[in-house]
């Protein structure tokens, strides 16, 4: 009796068990050895446009436990975007390729690297902004929620400029966000895939700021009304 008690006992708890292969024994083993909640990725940008998939996971190479490696391909030109991520197994080995890949060349160009935080992470917002500005399709100014203490302006000019040029970088002191200008509506929308990701040590909200024409405007109402009410008062 006490022989079928543990045998069922045992066929039940093996079929609970999740199944995988294990390249290294050859064999199906129980559990995960990926460790699916250690899953982490780096973003990658001022990627040069001849970089795929492939010649980015050749540069990180050196790193056995990358899962993958993608480079962002734009569907309208079906060009790179001039970023992508690499996906980990292992947190501490990101953490040391996030350090030592820092501002090397890939391709004749200086990549930027940050933390990508994982879309199943509870800490990641739950939807990006539009591409557009919904309110003023000429925008080109983005609003960064989440900045901490030590994400200096240089920290921003970094991360956000590979997606192209900047006409203004301000962090407000004691406010924990900041404001980022591009030339561009394009590079300001593309700039939208860093929602969500760690920057200075801080998981950053985007969403798209006071444009610059409508501050130009609201300033012009401003002067206007402060020139009729002189006007009124002599």
């Amino acid at each position: 009796f006490f022989f079928f008690f543990f045998f069922f006992l045992y066929f039940f708890l093996f079929l609970s068990q999740p199944l995988s292969f294990s390249f290294s024994s050859g064999r199906l083993v129980m559990g995960d050895p990926l460790g699916e909640k250690q899953i982490s990725s780096i973003f990658v940008g001022d990627l040069d446009p001849s970089v795929n998939d492939d010649v980015l996971r050749s540069a990180f190479s050196n790193y056995k436990s990358v899962l993958e490696a993608k480079v962002i391909i734009d569907g309208a030109t079906g060009c790179s975007r001039g970023y992508g991520f690499v996906r980990f197994s292992n947190l501490e080995e990101r953490d040391i390729a996030l350090q030592e890949m820092q501002g090397l060349m890939i391709a004749g160009r200086t990549i930027k690297l940050s933390k990508a935080t994982s879309k199943r992470s509870s800490t990641t917002p739950a939807r990006a902004p539009p591409a557009v500005d919904p309110d003023d399709p000429t925008n080109t100014t983005l609003y960064v929620g989440g900045v901490v203490e030590g994400c200096s302006e240089d920290l921003l000019t970094q991360a956000f400029s590979s997606f192209g040029p900047l006409v203004s970088v301000k962090v407000p002191p004691g406010r924990g966000c900041a404001f980022i200008e591009f030339e561009t509506v394009d590079s300001a929308g593309e700039a939208l895939a860093l929602h969500g990701s760690e920057l200075g040590g801080s998981v950053i909200r985007l969403s798209w700021g006071k444009s610059a024409t409508k501050s130009q405007q609201s300033t012009q109402q401003q002067q206007a009304q402060q020139l009729q009410q002189l006007q009124m008062m002599s």
